[in-house]
Formats: C-alpha cells, structure tokens, sequence
C-alpha cells in the first residue's frame, strides 16, 4: 500500500480505509483480465482490543461430540491483547448472557451446516464475535442423528432433508453397527 500512497499515509483510519479501498480497486481495474467483471470489498471489523483491555477468546463444540448432547464443550481465555497469559477455564464458567448468545449462534449453525462445528469466537466489550467455525471431524455417527432429529423435532428441517443429509456409508455404518 505505501507504494500506493507514496509518503502521504493518513494517519485518521476513515482515510486509511478510503486510500486502501481506492488503491486496491486501481489494482483490480488495471488487470485487462477484469474487464467487464463486477468486484466487491468486504470490510469487517476484526476486535482487537488494546493492551489495558480485557478480552475473552475461546472455542467450543457446539454439542457433545460422542453423545450428540446439544451441550457447549469448550474452553476460554480472559487476558489482555498480546498477553502470555493462557490460563484457559471451562466455557460453562461464563456470565449466562454469553452462553445464552453461544446457544443461539450454535442453533444458527447446526441449523445451516445439518452438523456439529467448532466455533471459535472473541468477547470485546460485552460483544461477540465469531471469529471463525469449522467443521469437526471426530464426531460420532450418534452425534449427527442426535443433531438431524433436534432439527427435525423444531422443524427447522423436513423429513426429506433429515434422509437427505446422511450419505451412504453413514446409513450403511448404521445398518452394520
């Protein structure tokens, strides 16, 4: 980006953000191969936090990954940005509001995904963000029964999804098990 901006680099983050914007749409437009091609540019806040702040970062299942209990399984962090602290507590140990909004988020995902995720998150200023969620391999065929029924039980899915979302070998594996 400096190349970008020469010596002239904003020091208010609005012209930050503007100047990168600005230089990486100059890029994508000097590319004869985007011609004609629409381009877009997510921003998104990414919380940080500073040195006196406290966060609280963590992960956690979104269910028992052997019993297919739709219980959080997961661990969490509170120390300040760039600290070495990793003293990591049970995810249960949190305020009710935080778990209350971890249920919901994990009732979105299993909603999307039809599947157990492990999701990855940061609390900055009473705010949850998730930083990212993954599928989770090592799980029991009970689990993913365990999650379609629920899902089924809320019709948040029909019967047809629920047949739909297990693969052969899952139905085979539960044939011969």
């Amino acid at each position: 980006m400096s190349e970008a901006l020469g010596d002239q680099f904003p020091l208010n983050p609005f012209n930050q953000l503007e100047s990168a914007v600005m230089a990486m749409a100059k890029e994508y437009h000097a590319d004869p191969m985007n011609k004609d091609i629409p381009a877009s540019v997510v921003i998104q806040y990414i919380p940080h936090g500073d040195v006196n702040q406290q966060l609280v970062n963590g992960s956690f299942l979104t269910r028992d990954i052997k019993s297919g209990e739709p219980q959080l399984n997961g661990t969490y962090c509170q120390c300040p940005f760039l600290s070495k602290e990793e003293e990591y507590k049970d995810i249960n140990t949190l305020d009710d509001y935080l778990l209350d909004e971890f249920d919901m988020i994990a009732g979105t995902l299993e909603g999307y995904f039809l599947d157990i995720r492990e999701v990855e998150f940061v609390v900055e200023q009473g705010n949850v963000y998730v930083v990212r969620n993954k599928e989770v391999k090592q799980k029991s065929m009970v689990t993913k029964l365990r999650i379609l029924a629920d899902l089924k039980a809320d019709e948040q899915i029909t019967d047809e999804e629920y047949v739909t979302s297990l693969t052969p070998n899952e139905l085979n594996s539960l044939l011969y098990s």
